[in-house]
């Protein structure tokens, strides 16, 4: 991980706008933390590292469940909310942008394109949520492609159009980990702490803030991470527990919306998700030697308008 951090940290020392950079540093012991701490010091921003597994913090969350202020298991989503904690506290902050750290494609323009709708005062977004191709000469996105997608599509077949599955229906990459928002936004929002983090987000986003001020870019031509294993016999790792957390976080927020999840309709998108997911795969052709070419994508792409952000529902948001 660290490997991939040193190039980004690289770039991020000619990005002037920057006020503070904070980073959530998980899963590290003492030797990789020290590591960490010398990659970004390079850094001409202030930055802070949040050792998440380090004494100091340890004893903060041991002192958390002691006062049964569960911050559930460590993972993204509890990163992202001790980071977020710690920006709120230093009180130095307009806007927040968060991007994942292992970006193998990671550039200067993907964070210029994130910021950009957000922190420009006249277009009046709160939030704006990335996006990107994830289609090259493998098929990538899988759990957005293969069940994400078919399963929204599934469920407003059998509920129909309920604002809250069409809003989130209308993100072209509801999964990517790029968003970009307004500090009071950030201030009322609640963050999960397992791996339905993005969709979770889009619902606070969603109850939070009118539509207007919500809005999508694309941020990158290429984009490429690492990836998760499937662990298809193992629902607690890799792609098979991203998507068990990601339905039950969309099940929750449907319950609180009002939608009804008697025992038919959650048997009935298992029958209904394959069509779905079949139909959603046929916007996928194969083109020269093994590359797959996300036709629809390549369709709707506007080379001369990639910093106009969109609104949820189509169309262009500003000009």
């Amino acid at each position: 991980m660290l490997a991939r951090v040193a190039p980004a940290s690289d770039l991020l020392k000619h990005v002037r706008y920057l006020k503070h950079i904070v980073v959530g540093v998980d899963g590290a012991n003492a030797r990789e933390w020290r590591r960490a701490r010398r990659i970004f010091a390079q850094l001409p921003q202030p930055p802070t590292l949040l050792w998440n597994d380090g004494p100091r913090m340890q004893k903060l969350l041991k002192q958390l469940e002691e006062a049964e202020l569960s911050t559930g298991p460590g993972g993204k989503g509890r990163n992202v909310w001790l980071c977020f904690g710690y920006v709120l506290a230093s009180e130095q902050a307009r806007m927040v942008a968060v991007h994942d750290c292992d970006i193998v494609t990671y550039n200067r323009e993907l964070l210029a394109r994130l910021c950009y709708p957000v922190a420009h005062p006249a277009f009046g977004f709160d939030f704006c949520k990335g996006y990107y191709a994830r289609v090259s000469t493998k098929l990538n996105g899988r759990v957005m492609r293969l069940f994400v997608t078919p399963l929204l599509r599934a469920l407003k077949s059998i509920v129909g159009p309920h604002p809250f599955l069409v809003y989130l229906d209308t993100f072209r990459y509801a999964l990517s980990g790029e968003v970009a928002m307004d500090i009071d936004l950030v201030r009322r929002n609640r963050i999960p702490y397992d791996w339905g983090l993005e969709v979770g987000m889009l619902a606070e986003v969603f109850r939070n803030s009118a539509p207007r001020a919500i809005c999508q870019a694309e941020l990158c031509d290429n984009y490429d991470h690492k990836h998760q294993e499937l662990s298809a016999r193992d629902s607690e790792k890799g792609l098979n527990r991203m998507a068990v957390d990601i339905k039950r976080s969309i099940f929750r927020r449907m319950a609180s919306e009002g939608i009804r999840l008697d025992q038919g309709p959650v048997r009935d998108p298992a029958i209904r998700l394959h069509p779905a997911g079949r139909g959603h795969a046929a916007g996928l052709r194969r083109g020269r030697g093994d590359e797959w070419v996300d036709v629809s994508a390549a369709r709707r792409r506007n080379r001369r308008g990639h910093l106009r952000p969109e609104h949820p529902r189509g169309g262009q948001a500003a000009r």
